[in-house]
């Protein structure tokens, strides 16, 4: 979407043989998905001595000049608005309702610390947008490489797994202290009148803590490439890189539904409750209507983004992430051992990487050969873009939902308005009659 291949000419005869020779992918459609298992070595492959074949013949990927944005900048730009414009919107309607309430004026900052949230997401878009969607750097992307923001923090941009691990750690702390002040609220409230929803609360609750730790797992352990698997198999026995991504993937995935199912057991009292109290608020309901549709577009996002994945095939091994490799010898494998070398070249597709001695400051010296064969840097693009998304109506559909919850479980506080309406009303017909 918004862009065109066209390959730079080769150096030399030789080199355009190999570049058709060791490039399956340019006449293949990506392949799924999958765990590898067992080893990508083939001895009967060439073992190509002269490095210099590497040199020059790098792909150059251009901008459709008919299309000033792409596709994928798009979806970021709308996405990005469409999560903004719902944060928002919860803004002002749990404002309101707190205001109605008479627990927080609209004037205060009745979010608390949900404000230190949102730019870490707008850092991490922006990064998103300059160096993965940008179509001007083409093979020099950083989706010729990283299919998800996982990979690209702990393999590319080393210093964006620290920004990850702190926006995990910090939503959770933040969400952490909120539900122990929902907790507490609701026993507060359930004292010597047990309601019956007292239970799914509880187990809401609990849901949502565990929800949250797991979610720091991902911070805590990066995804890393390897390159296990271009040895031959009696080499290794496990991947310790590969272990490390289990859990790291895991960690998300169950936290973010623990806390989707906790959120949702929660709301069942408060919305119970706070239908039958007089004086009730309708904003709650609305700001509870807009964070399940955060959490709606939540998940169209992850199933979008785990087709993009799992179409993208496995991730790249750690020689194949071309966009580390800052000089000649490093780019070519020039500078590796003789029988790591060996293994890189023997194998389907042979060695990734190519030098060109032209690039300019803006781009990389060395990138992926192809880089966008069967689609594949658009399909990363798109596979970052909508995981990004994912994330970001994720914490927005939460904190909705807190603040939602928070209104609707201050049953006190809305009797207690009502009460005072109805002593004004009293007041002022009395005086009204007085004066008659």
């Amino acid at each position: 979407l918004g862009s065109r291949p066209s390959v730079l000419s080769s150096s030399s005869a030789a080199a355009a043989g190999l570049c058709s020779l060791s490039s399956p992918l340019a006449a293949s459609p990506r392949p799924a998905m999958a765990a590898i298992f067992g080893s990508l070595h083939n001895g009967s492959l060439p073992w190509i001595h002269d490095r210099s074949l590497f040199t020059g013949n790098a792909t150059d990927i251009a901008c459709a000049p008919d299309a000033p944005h792409s596709g994928p900048g798009l979806l970021l730009m709308y996405g990005t608005g469409g999560g903004c414009l719902l944060s928002f919107l919860m803004w002002v309607l749990s404002g309101l309702g707190e205001t109605a309430s008479g627990t927080k004026p609209m004037e205060t900052n009745h979010v608390g610390a949900f404000i230190l949230i949102p730019p870490f997401y707008l850092a991490l878009g922006a990064i998103i947008g300059w160096r993965v969607v940008d179509c001007t750097l083409g093979c020099s992307a950083w989706a010729s490489s990283a299919p998800s923001i996982s990979f690209f923090t702990a393999n590319i941009q080393r210093e964006g797994y620290m920004m990850l691990f702190m926006t995990l750690t910090l939503t959770a702390l933040i969400f952490f202290k909120r539900i122990d002040k929902m907790a507490r609220r609701r026993y507060d409230a359930a004292k010597g009148d047990a309601h019956p929803w007292s239970r799914s609360s509880l187990v809401g609750e609990w849901l949502m803590r565990c929800g949250f730790v797991l979610t720091t797992i991902t911070g805590i352990m990066p995804s890393l490439a390897s390159n296990c698997h271009l040895q031959p198999a009696s080499r290794y026995e496990r991947c310790w890189e590969e272990e490390m991504s289990n859990p790291h993937g895991a960690g998300v995935a169950a936290g973010i539904f623990l806390t989707f199912c906790g959120y949702q057991l929660r709301a069942i009292g408060p919305i119970a409750m706070h239908s039958g109290v007089e004086g009730a608020s309708a904003y709650a309901y609305y700001t509870l209507v807009v964070s399940e549709l955060a959490f709606l577009c939540m998940l169209v996002f992850f199933a979008c983004w785990l087709h993009f994945l799992y179409a993208g095939g496995p991730n790249p091994r750690t020689v194949d992430v071309c966009l580390l490799h800052t000089t000649q010898s490093a780019c070519t494998g020039e500078d590796l051992p003789p029988q790591q070398q060996r293994w890189a070249d023997q194998r389907p597709g042979g060695w990734q990487c190519r030098w060109d001695p032209d690039t300019d400051y803006y781009r990389y010296p060395c990138t992926r050969h192809d880089c966008d064969a069967g689609g594949r840097l658009e399909g990363n693009k798109y596979s970052v873009i909508f995981e990004y998304l994912g994330f970001l109506y994720w914490c927005v559909a939460c904190a909705g939902m807190n603040e939602a919850i928070d209104v609707m479980d201050d049953v006190p506080a809305t009797r207690a308005v009502a009460q005072r309406k109805r002593e004004m009303t009293r007041l002022a017909a009395a005086g009204d009659a007085a004066l008659l």
